[in-house]
């Protein structure tokens, strides 16, 4: 017995559960939490997740027998497995410089912040034509939502007032409360001349 064949038996135990159908209740859980909480930003990231647990399900229903599939070769290169590490490194090298690209820029995100994460999104694809394993597949799915995950959840950091920029409370204050009280804009707002632009 090697040392490999606890952990194969371990992922066999893992992959043989039907993650889909536990995924997909915890899922509409999520999409009701995040709209009980009105965070109406991330609806759109929880609903593409559901219907890809569910177009999984579907396809997963009607997939043929194991004999009948084509199997995707891999590309065969030297040294396959320094590649994988070296293209993984690079991965997450690029994941968090995307973050630090952030910072440059204010209430905007940077042409550098897209390119490494495109940059990102090219090693992902990248590293499909070599995967070989349940495993290795795995992991590559987990980065492409970790991408996906980065793109959504930094407008939290870019835009951390929402998009009324920074003043979006004298916004409220000065503004929208007056409107609601008396009917119209104080006359010394600098908006008051063209009130419909709020």
């Amino acid at each position: 017995m090697t040392s490999n064949e606890p952990i194969a038996k371990l992922l066999d135990k893992f992959y043989s559960i039907k993650i889909e159908y536990i995924a997909f209740p915890v899922l509409i859980l999520v999409f009701l939490f995040i709209l009980h909480l009105r965070y109406f930003s991330y609806v759109f990231l929880i609903v593409s997740m559901i219907v890809g647990v569910v177009f999984f399900i579907i396809l997963n229903k009607f997939e043929k027998k194991k004999e009948e599939i084509e199997v995707f070769e891999p590309l065969e290169i030297h040294n396959r497995s320094v590649v994988k590490y070296a293209l993984n490194i690079l991965f997450f090298i690029l994941y968090g410089l995307s973050f630090l690209a952030l910072l440059q820029g204010f209430y905007t995100k940077t042409i550098w912040y897209y390119i490494f994460i495109s940059l990102c999104a090219g090693l992902i694809a990248t590293e499909i034509l070599i995967v070989k394993t349940k495993a290795e597949g795995t992991i590559n799915l987990i980065k492409t939502f970790l991408v996906g995950l980065n793109v959504f959840l930094s407008n939290q950091i870019v835009f951390p007032y929402g998009i009324g920029m920074p003043d979006a409370g004298v916004h409220r204050s000065e503004i929208v409360l007056p409107i609601i009280e008396t009917g119209y804009i104080p006359p010394d707002m600098k908006y008051s001349s063209f009130p419909g632009h709020h």
